[in-house]
């Protein structure tokens, strides 16, 4: 992220650890417009009309249905707006399937995970929304905690111009 102007930014999940960093820094750096909200509560009419750029931070494996918070944030980017997000990514799947999309379902074995993806999977749930132009970013490991051993994989996507 540079210094230039952002415009009206939405971050999704602005209460949880990256969320909330990530609105302080918005903030520390002058930006005017950070709007805060649900994903799943997510409409245009419910953020007061479109926003440029959504940040969304390591969700998607949370959620039931990664494929309608993809499409909901779609809704509420202007055209030619900017999704930048960082999703935890199974490297052995990415490995063994570079080209299928591939996840594992983690509800019997973790009580906050449904999924486990591939890049291609990341890749597919965004163009499967609508976006396009999706690009990896780079790859972090976090400090975690066992039995945490995820990488995160920063996205940048758009949704086409009008």
């Amino acid at each position: 992220m540079n210094d230039r102007p952002l415009g009206r930014v939405l971050v999704t999940g602005g209460a949880g650890f990256i969320g909330s960093a990530l609105v302080w820094e918005l903030n520390r750096r002058g930006t005017e417009d950070v709007v805060v909200c649900d994903v799943l509560d997510l409409t245009p009419e419910a953020i007061g009309g479109p926003v440029d750029v959504v940040f969304l931070g390591a969700l998607l494996i949370h959620l039931r249905d990664p494929v309608r918070a993809l499409e909901r944030i779609f809704s509420t980017l202007a055209p030619g707006g900017a999704l930048y997000q960082l999703e935890a990514i199974s490297l052995p799947l990415t490995l063994r399937h570079p080209r299928s999309p591939v996840a594992c379902l983690q509800t019997l074995g973790t009580g906050f995970n449904w999924w486990y993806p591939n890049w291609a999977t990341l890749r597919t749930w965004l163009a499967t929304a609508g976006f396009t132009d999706i690009r990896p970013r780079g790859m972090w490991r976090p400090p975690q905690r066992r039995p945490m051993n995820d990488r995160l994989c920063g996205i940048h996507s758009r949704r086409p111009a009008a």
